[in-house]
C-alpha cells in the first residue's frame, strides 16, 4: 500500500505536466492573422511574434524617432490585428523669407500645408500641391497673401496677392512696358501693407 501512495501522486503530476507541456505547446504554435500597413502599402501576415515590436522586427521594418508605430510597439499582437508604420518627412520651408525645418508624416505637399496651418489657398506655393514628399523629404517655398495697394496714374486699388511686386501688378491687371517706372523692382517680395506705385510713361 506505501507503494501504492507513493506511486498514484507520481502519476497524477506525469499526466499534469503532460497537459502543461501540451497548452504550452500549441500555445507556440498558435498564429495571428494580422495586417501590417508601411505607409500605405498593407501586406496580410500570419504571425506567432507576440508583440508590435517582434512583428515589426521580423518583417525588417526599422522605425526612427519621428516614425510613428500604431499600436505602440509592445502592445501585443491580437488576431486581425491592423499594425501600421508611417514614416516621418523632413521638410525645409521658406515662409515668406523666414526659414523653417519641420517632421511631418504626411505624403503630400497638400496634406503637410494643411497640418501646419498653411494651406490658405490664395498662399503661392513653389512646387504644386499635389507634389509627393519621399523620405528624403523636400525643400520648398511659401507666400501667404499680403494685403497690398496698388496705384496707377494716381487711381489706388486695395488687393491681396501673394508673392512679388510682379504679381501683384499682374493680379491688378496691370502690365507694364520697359519705359514704365515702378516704385519697387518686379521681384521685390510682397509685404503686408506695401504700397506699389506705377508712373505709366
Amino acid at each position: 500500500m506505501a507503494k501504492k501512495h507513493v506511486w498514484i501522486p507520481v502519476a497524477a503530476g506525469g499526466l499534469a505536466l503532460t497537459v502543461v507541456g501540451g497548452v504550452a505547446v500549441a500555445s507556440a504554435m498558435h498564429k495571428n492573422d494580422v495586417t501590417l500597413i508601411v505607409d500605405g502599402a498593407a501586406t496580410q501576415l500570419s504571425v506567432r511574434e507576440d508583440t508590435v515590436g517582434e512583428v515589426l522586427k521580423l518583417e525588417d521594418v526599422s522605425v526612427g524617432e519621428h516614425d510613428v508605430v500604431l499600436p505602440a510597439a509592445d502592445e501585443k499582437v491580437q488576431n486581425g490585428m491592423e499594425i501600421s508604420v508611417v514614416y516621418g518627412r523632413q521638410l525645409s520651408l521658406n515662409v515668406d523669407g523666414e526659414e523653417r525645418t519641420v517632421w511631418t508624416t504626411a505624403r503630400t505637399v497638400e496634406e503637410a500645408l494643411a497640418f501646419l496651418g498653411l494651406d490658405a489657398a490664395d498662399s503661392k506655393i513653389s512646387v504644386d500641391r499635389s507634389t509627393q514628399i519621399g523620405r528624403e523629404g523636400l525643400d520648398f517655398d511659401i507666400s501667404t497673401a499680403k494685403n497690398v495697394k496698388v496705384t496707377v496714374k494716381g487711381q489706388a486699388t486695395d488687393l491681396k496677392s501673394a508673392g512679388t511686386v510682379g504679381d501683384a501688378l499682374a493680379a491688378a491687371g496691370v502690365t507694364p512696358d520697359g519705359d514704365d517706372i515702378l516704385s519697387q523692382s518686379a521681384d521685390t517680395p510682397l509685404t503686408e501693407g506695401m504700397s506699389i506705385q506705377l508712373t505709366i510713361v
